[in-house]
């Protein structure tokens, strides 16, 4: 058994290590949202603990990602199919920022919008992100009955009431994300090839790099389907607001192995630094659901009038499982 006093000699150090990142934050000119990371005394378990902007990381009852257990589905008859507005061109700038692989529109680019479905609000497209792992086990931050996905692709809207997006992350109803998961395959599918495409991950190889995207369709990045699952969350990075609709997708995208190698090849570091880290498994550790609901517009599809007419939707019972193809 530990002795007590060797517990007691663990808070000091930790408090020390804690105080030296708070000095050398300032004497470099860095804030708090630069020395964050998915690990170590700087990884998700602390980051409600390091800053009191982030306090709900730690204390929030409303955090995402989360599981998405067939058990705990509901379905809602009254959600509707979301729409999304976008131009058939738009073009931005994909970035290795060392912690996540970004794609951001340029300022030019005409208004990527979703409306309806879950929302009552219309909402701007800020960013779309790629979490992805080491190897096929995780990478995504949702999982579907305790399994993780390779990749999961992330569209975040803000609320256009809010005016941007700075406004809009800690405003009630001023987010939503759009998670879509993606199976390795034999080619990629076409909207998301645009940004795991081989010759632009070779130019975003080290922390720092970015390379410009152009003529990129947002909407062919969605899945064919308009089956989806909600829930209210939260951002998955500090301060971990919980101000987030995620729309959950009830289709995989798919990439290419070739495509998925190239993306685990990148690193964490500058090109000029000394030693490289891989930049892999970008996500936070799931977070419990509580007494939330996630509801879904998945049903069974009847072709039976008879049955319709005595079983009306509003009136249906149903139990989800888990579909293992793709």
């Amino acid at each position: 058994m530990m002795p007590i006093k060797t517990v007691s000699c663990l808070f000091p150090a930790l408090l020390l290590i804690l105080t030296i990142l708070s000095e050398c934050a300032g004497q470099s000119g860095l804030g708090w949202w630069d020395i964050w990371q998915y690990d170590g005394l700087q990884g998700p378990q602390y980051w409600g603990k390091s800053h009191s902007a982030w306090l709900m990381c730690s204390e929030g009852k409303l955090q995402s990602p989360i599981d998405l257990s067939a058990e705990r589905l509901l379905y809602d008859p009254d959600l509707q199919r979301f729409e999304v507005e976008a131009p058939l061109r738009t073009s931005g700038v994909i970035q290795n920022t060392g912690r996540r692989v970004v794609f951001s529109l340029d300022r030019s680019t005409p208004v990527v919008r979703i409306y309806s479905g879950p929302l009552n609000y219309r909402y701007n497209l800020h960013e779309i992100e790629l979490k992805f792992g080491d190897d096929d086990s995780h990478g995504s931050e949702h999982t579907v009955n305790g399994k993780a996905f390779p990749v999961e692709v992330q569209l975040t809207f803000y609320n256009e009431r809010y005016g941007s997006y700075d406004k809009a992350e800690e405003s009630v109803q001023g987010l939503v994300k759009l998670g879509i998961f993606v199976l390795p395959w034999n080619e990629t599918s076409r909207g998301l090839s645009k940004l795991t495409a081989i010759d632009v991950v070779k130019d975003i190889v080290y922390r720092g790099d970015e390379v410009n995207v152009t003529n990129f369709n947002v909407k062919q990045l969605l899945p064919r389907t308009f089956e989806y699952l909600t829930y209210e969350g939260s951002l998955t990075i500090p301060g971990c607001f919980e101000t987030v609709t995620w729309i959950i997708m009830n289709k995989p995208l798919r990439i290419s192995r070739y495509q998925l190698n190239s993306l685990r090849e990148l690193v964490r570091d500058y090109k000029d630094d000394e030693t490289f880290r891989p930049f892999q498994n970008t996500f936070r550790p799931l977070q419990p659901l509580g007494r939330r609901a996630i509801r879904t517009n998945v049903a069974k599809r009847v072709e039976d009038p008879e049955f319709d007419k005595a079983c009306p939707k509003s009136r249906r019972q149903i139990k989800y499982k888990v579909n293992t193809t793709p």
